[in-house]
């Protein structure tokens, strides 16, 4: 899920989804996203929400956006 709090800030969802599918979801966004977004926050969860926590602190600390 996706929210706007902003025109500049959004907010991603990624509970209850795979490390793989959290990180596909996330690239989509991220290649769409109006370029006046410039900061995005991420809920992956809380204990179990580790691997999703890992995955986008490794997988996408590099991503140009």
């Amino acid at each position: 899920m996706v929210r706007y709090l902003s025109a500049q800030k959004a907010e991603i969802d990624i509970h209850e989804m795979t490390a793989e599918q959290a990180k596909r979801y996330i690239e989509n966004f991220l290649r769409r996203v109006n370029p006046a977004v410039k900061e995005v926050t991420i809920i992956h969860g809380y204990s179990s929400g580790t691997v999703l926590l890992n995955m986008v602190r490794k997988q996408l600390k590099h991503h140009p956006r």
